[in-house]
């Protein structure tokens, strides 16, 4: 189809098309009783050839009228590159009315209507922006129907009642109010005093407490024209179950007749629900294109609203953590699954976020290079965590002090130091799921430190799913165990210090995590061995070779300005032959 511009200036004639066929039928009304009449002709005569003096005849010229200052000169102008010549794809926009007519009967109003707005079919010419066209025709082409089949006394091919047909009730307006594009509103009545009814002489439903609420956006597409978009219909608060029947959208006192999911929803609400995916009717879209006015007021009209008597509610699926609270990763442990599981399996997609927990005993602290958080466990911080060190209470002092684990994420300078890795914290349960896993990997260093624990929480899930009792585990990392440095041989730690180590002040400069000159990172120590380029115990590792003066000229030095002390080096290969350990 094309665009918007072009596809309306025809409403016009549409418009008087309309009347104009109203008009046309008024030649087949009978005499005051409303008797189905034509000019002495009985309703079901016909001429031999079928189109010309019997009332079928003029009945179905009055049609074919109807579809010419319509149909055809909207699809005629936005369809005709594709539906002209046929005959696969048909011919109903061909300009000529006797090749047009009969394949749009044969094709039907509906299949037409829904190509001729539907953004996939054959964008730009067909699309969203068509739907204000496509439905008025659709109205008076349903009308022009109904007429002729009181013109031929043939009833079986009148349109059945549409949902919209079946309305009865609408709530009071409210003024929309979005100033600019992308702002968003919820729009909530109140069912017991906010509704009338438009039909049918029942009374009112009485949903005592219960709202009604729709979520309005202001958008502006990429060729600039604005729109509205409802979406999330819910209802919530009610102290009865609810079953509501049908939702539609009007606009300034107009139904939006545009289709959508809502019009055909039959959806039951529990009592007690809440304004959201509890209290959810429809996740379908509603999108109303047009130009927007500060004006603007919007109401929901509805089938129905009953209430009813839904079965008890099934017992909520919880996700919980299978982990025990405190676990002790074993030492040279290169990963632990962190297991969730649902009491049930999962009958929709939930995901399930897992998020670590850096409120240390009440102070939560961000680790850089020259900040490290260390609480004395106590009885009043973590004592879990105590007991699980500690189990006799008589252990050393310095053992009960721990810090909060380093992730190697989110560090640039300092990763040689890190103590989990965690890339993923979300898991997606399938149907039919009940236990899913995220990996954690711990790094293997031996460097005698206060120990480290780290807490996991689940924080939040997606779907009809709550978090259970057991959401948090503590991984107790032991480095107190470690062994002690003898002090002969500088340790990885000390080589590494920003400040005082050899690599720290002239090798990390460069070969860090960031800049990673030479394609090598030393921060990275398990990358540095897989590689080869630190070899425990063989001074012609190539960290070595290159800033050892060997007094080979083909040996380019490094740091570039020239080779380090030797006295410096002779850390370096100390450390190299005392095994390169991770210290």
């Amino acid at each position: 189809m094309k665009s918007l511009k072009r596809s309306t200036l025809w409403k016009s004639s549409v418009t008087v098309a309309f009347f104009v066929m109203v008009v046309f039928f008024n030649n087949c009304k009978g005499s005051s009783d409303g008797a189905l009449e034509l000019q002495g002709l009985s309703s079901n005569s016909t001429s031999s050839d079928g189109t010309g003096t019997g009332s079928t005849g003029l009945c179905e010229q009055d049609l074919k009228n109807l579809y010419a200052r319509g149909w055809q000169k909207f699809l005629s102008t936005n369809c005709a590159i594709c539906h002209s010549n046929g005959p696969g794809k048909g011919r109903f926009a061909n300009s000529t009315l006797d090749i047009a007519y009969p394949d749009f009967m044969s094709i039907g109003f509906t299949k037409v209507s829904s190509n001729a707005v539907s953004p996939t079919h054959n964008p730009p010419y067909s699309g969203v922006q068509n739907t204000e066209a496509v439905n008025t025709l659709k109205v008076e082409w349903q009308t022009g129907l109904l007429e002729n089949a009181k013109c031929t006394g043939d009833t079986s091919q009148l349109p059945t009642e549409t949902q919209a047909q079946k309305i009865s009730l609408k709530t009071s307006e409210q003024t929309i109010g979005l100033a600019k594009d992308g702002d968003k509103k919820v729009i909530s009545w109140t069912i017991n005093s906010d509704l009338s009814r438009v039909k049918g002489s029942d009374s009112l439903p009485n949903i005592p407490g219960g709202k009604i609420a729709v979520t309005v956006t202001r958008l502006k597409n990429s060729s600039g024209a604005t729109y509205y978009d409802f979406s999330l219909p819910t209802i919530y608060g009610a102290s009865v179950d609810t079953r509501v029947q049908g939702v539609f959208i009007n606009m300034n006192g107009f139904l939006l007749g545009y289709p959508t999911t809502f019009s055909y929803v039959d959806k039951s609400i529990r009592k007690g629900s809440v304004n959201d995916i509890s209290g959810l009717i429809s996740i379908g879209t509603l999108v109303a294109p047009k130009a927007i006015l500060p004006t603007d007021m919007v109401s929901l009209s509805f089938i129905d609203i009953t209430q009813v008597t839904l079965p008890a509610a099934p017992a909520p699926v919880t996700v919980n953590l299978l982990n025990a609270k405190n676990v002790v990763v074993p030492k040279g442990t290169d990963f632990i699954d962190l297991t969730l599981a649902l009491s049930a399996p999962a009958t929709e997609p939930i995901v399930v976020t897992v998020t670590e927990n850096t409120d240390l005993c009440g102070t939560a602290s961000t680790y850089t290079n020259s900040n490290t958080l260390f609480k004395a466990v106590s009885a009043s911080c973590l004592p879990d965590v105590y007991n699980t060190i500690c189990p006799s209470g008589t252990c050393a002092s310095a053992a009960k002090d721990f810090g909060r684990a380093k992730s190697v994420v989110g560090t640039t300078w300092n990763r040689f130091d890190w103590d989990y890795k965690f890339p993923v914290n979300s898991v997606t349960f399938g149907v039919g799921d009940s236990t899913k896993t995220l990996r954690i990997s711990f790094s293997k260093n031996i460097r005698y430190e206060k120990n480290r624990v780290l807490t996991f929480d689940i924080t939040t899930v997606l779907g009809t799913v709550t978090i259970g009792a057991n959401k948090t585990t503590n991984f107790i990392i032991n480095k107190y165990d470690n062994p002690i440095p003898s002090g002969a041989v500088l340790t990885l730690s000390e080589l590494m210090n920003e400040g005082s180590g050899i690599l720290g002040q002239n090798c990390v400069k460069c070969h860090n995590s960031a800049k990673i000159a030479g394609g090598y990172d030393m921060t990275d120590y398990d990358w540095m061995i897989r590689n080869r380029v630190v070899v425990p115990n063989d001074v012609t590792s190539k960290m070595y070779v290159r800033m050892h003066d060997s007094g080979n000229s083909l040996v380019k030095p490094m740091p570039f300005d020239g080779f380090l002390p030797a006295p410096l080096v002779l850390e370096v290969e100390r450390w190299l032959l005392n095994g390169a350990l991770n210290n």
